[in-house]
């Protein structure tokens, strides 16, 4: 079935499974209405490309609405309209109002897994559980409070990724009642947190500097045997070293060094898995002369030696 998580207002629908098929990205999409102006989504993205075209949102400029996002793991990149770049990563949680100001436009990693809850202000503010009531809970306030630039980012909170971990392991027998409670406990959390820990300006990324960066991107996974130096793609691109640095990592989440090992250990996985080749030739296209390296680097990333991954998938 061919159809695309932001084509249409999935609005009202409970326990209903979407499977995504299109040019650019493929994957699923769990939806539960946990109560009336609650939505919870799970998602799980797998990409041909970093940038999506397919993804658009009709909620765009619904002030009305306020959107909860968690990743799970993967990556997924923000355009602001001034020009500027933000990322977010594995355990990174953000607050938005779908508005023009901030938009989701694809996924630096070509993967994504993580869970939207979308709320509806009106429709709950008249419905608020005791527990929330007796706080003086008022929605307009937390909109005010957490999106006052439309958008609101924590990284790595503990106690919200204890939350939304549990979402994930909840028995289908009770997963509503259960989502209404660990709903109910992230937005007490949040009332009484600070709410000041939108992004810092180093965190985000001019598009200039992102394109190349992406451009810088291509051009190693194309030449996974050379070893560029840092320096010698900073001089390459106008880049200085160091913003060459923060900013691959701000778009990968590693470093280009961990990023290009893991390139290489997945490229030569698949050679293993697929060909026959001795593993002195499929070291070799990967840029290491060295056998020995080459074990204890792949070992490193994928748990196994060389020849015990082959061993695994024949």
């Amino acid at each position: 079935m061919k159809t695309n998580r932001f084509t249409e207002n999935i609005g009202q629908r409970n326990n209903t499974r979407y499977v995504l098929d299109s040019q650019n990205i493929s994957g699923t999409m769990n939806v539960y209405e946990i109560s009336p102006g609650v939505e919870m989504i799970y998602q799980k993205f797998d990409c041909i490309s970093e940038i999506n075209s397919d993804l658009s949102n009709p909620n765009a400029g619904n002030t009305e609405i306020v959107e909860l996002s968690y990743c799970k793991a993967g990556r997924f990149e923000y355009e602001c309209l001034n020009g500027r770049y933000l990322y977010l990563g594995a355990r990174d949680f953000n607050i938005e109002l779908p508005g023009d100001e901030f938009r989701l436009i694809g996924f630096p990693l070509k993967y994504y897994e993580g869970i939207s809850i979308y709320l509806y202000p009106e429709m709950m503010q008249h419905r608020l559980p005791s527990s929330m009531q007796a706080i003086n809970f008022d929605f307009y306030s937390f909109k005010k409070k957490f999106c006052n630039q439309n958008h609101f980012v924590q990284r790595n909170n503990s106690r919200i990724n204890e939350i939304f971990t549990a979402f994930y392991s909840i028995p289908e027998e009770i997963k509503r009642p259960y989502m209404k409670v660990k709903l109910q406990e992230l937005l007490l959390l949040l009332h009484a947190s600070e709410g000041k820990q939108e992004p810092s300006s180093e965190e985000y990324f001019v598009k200039s500097k992102v394109d190349k960066i992406k451009d810088i991107k291509e051009l190693i996974v194309k030449n996974p045997k050379r070893r560029y130096t840092i320096d010698e793609l900073a001089q390459k691109y106008k880049l200085s070293p160091t913003g060459l640095k923060n900013c691959f990592k701000g778009v990968y989440g590693v470093t280009m060094a961990e990023y290009m090992k893991q390139y290489r250990m997945q490229l030569t996985a698949n050679l293993l898995k697929n060909t026959k080749r001795p593993v002195s030739d499929i070291a070799a296209e990967a840029g290491y002369e060295n056998q020995s390296k080459f074990a204890a680097a792949f070992k490193e990333v994928m748990g196994v030696s060389p020849l015990e991954y082959r061993k695994t998938i024949v």
